[in-house]
């Protein structure tokens, strides 16, 4: 299991607030702040993904232990991420992960922050992605349908090909 600093470093990160150590560190190194800030989240969601990769069905050694329980830990601490373009990465390998137990599950606030982000456009997901979200989390595939809906039903003037490129849009 992830230890709790990742998330208080990851929530550091994403808002650029800096304990004095960072602030020493980086005065010492001559480091600028927005410099380090990319390096450290670089590195930080490096060793998430790391700690994602093997699961359940990956391990040859029935003894070995499962991972899964990692993939609910890197989902909680990418939450204040989900909007950055460096943790672009670990969403995709997070998203990527088949469900191969009942502990592979991602957290529902992760999900909740990527809907949100997702509908915002605060973030770019490909199709496969987009698809794998809905996969993990219901309500996000049920906004995205009402979206959808509010935004076509006002509208009685949509041609039949009009409505049809607003549906391939959408991905629904």
């Amino acid at each position: 299991m992830l230890p709790d600093f990742p998330q208080k470093v990851l929530c550091q990160l994403a808002t650029e607030e800096d304990d004095a150590a960072a602030q020493a560190l980086m005065k010492r190194t001559g480091v600028p702040p927005k410099e380090y800030h990319v390096k450290v989240l670089r590195k930080m969601v490096s060793m998430l993904q790391e700690n994602i990769g093997n699961s359940c069905s990956s391990l040859v050694d029935i003894n070995q232990r499962c991972s899964c329980d990692n993939l609910l830990a890197a989902s909680e601490a990418c939450v204040p991420l989900v909007s950055l373009p460096e943790a672009a990465p670990l969403i995709r390998a997070l998203l990527q992960q088949p469900a191969t137990c009942v502990r592979a599950a991602l957290s529902q606030d992760f999900l909740d922050a990527l809907t949100s982000a997702y509908s915002s456009k605060c973030v770019l997901l490909e199709e496969q992605e987009v698809v794998s979200m809905w996969y993990h989390s219901l309500s996000s595939l049920e906004e995205a349908v009402l979206s959808f809906l509010e935004c076509v039903l006002p509208n009685t003037g949509y041609t039949p090909q009009e409505l049809k490129r607003q549906l391939a849009q959408s991905l629904l």
